[in-house]
Parts: C-alpha cells; sequence; structure tokens
C-alpha cells in the first residue's frame, strides 16, 4: 500500500544496535582529537559492487574500507578514493595501499615506518615492506 510504512527488517535493527554501540565505544574511550588513542576501523577485504547471483558479494582485492579517529588523525577527510562503483582505486596509478595505512599510523605512534624491522624466517622484514608512505592528508 502507498504511504504504508514498513517495520525495520532485523538486519536494520540489528545495524541500528551495532551503531550505538560503536558510538558509545568510540565516544568513551577517546576524544576525536585526544592524541594519545588511535582508534582503526578495518575490513580484511572489501566486497565487489556486483553480486554473484545468490551467491552475494565476492571479494574484492583492490579496494576496502578503514576509518581512523583520535591519534592525530585529521577529522572529515577521505584518502585513497575508489571509483564510483567500488571497484578500483580512482587513482590507479598512485592507489593508496595497506602499507600506507600502517606507515601513517606507525607515524603517529612515533615510529619511523622504515626503521621498524622484524626477524621473520631469518629475514628483516618491515611491516610496510619497501611500498609504504605515511599518507599526510590524514594528519592533524
Amino acid at each position: 500500500v502507498r504511504g504504508q510504512i514498513k517495520p525495520p527488517t532485523k538486519f536494520v535493527l540489528l545495524l541500528m544496535v551495532f551503531n550505538k554501540m560503536v558510538k558509545e565505544t568510540i565516544s568513551t574511550h577517546t576524544n576525536f582529537s585526544d592524541t594519545s588513542t588511535i582508534v582503526l576501523w578495518t575490513t580484511e577485504f572489501g566486497r565487489m559492487p556486483s553480486t554473484q547471483g545468490s551467491l552475494g558479494r565476492d571479494h574484492n582485492p583492490f579496494v576496502f574500507t578503514n576509518w581512523l579517529s583520535g591519534g592525530g588523525i585529521k577529522g572529515g577527510v577521505t584518502a585513497g578514493e575508489s571509483d564510483q562503483w567500488g571497484f578500483k582505486p580512482l587513482d590507479r596509478e598512485n592507489p593508496t595501499q595497506v602499507y600506507d595505512i600502517h606507515a601513517t599510523i606507525l607515524h603517529l605512534l612515533g615510529i619511523d615506518h622504515k626503521q621498524l624491522n622484524v626477524r621473520h624466517n631469518g629475514i628483516d622484514r618491515r611491516l610496510t615492506d619497501v611500498h609504504g608512505h605515511v599518507i599526510q592528508d590524514l594528519i592533524a
């Protein structure tokens, strides 16, 4: 019926509860301008902007979402945007990489990512490999 309001689905209700819990957690534990706490919300991988029929959406290794707050992160900015479909990086010549997120967080913690080495299987390795760059646009 036109104009009839449908009750929210279980998924929408779950999201409403989840959003409230996230807001309360961040509000309780950090002030967004606080430099002593960094909040990173990330995913293991992105999702394709299209479906696989009834199988849902496949993994997308090209783009995924992170958001950061506190710890010297500038609020209200975006870095490393995706194309209009969320399929590939908008800047394909210079995409933001996971290494860049790691380098930025380490920088905010006062650690030079180029100097942080971990010995693994007899080889010194960097968390940021040789690719990481601090994302200056995210620094407050």
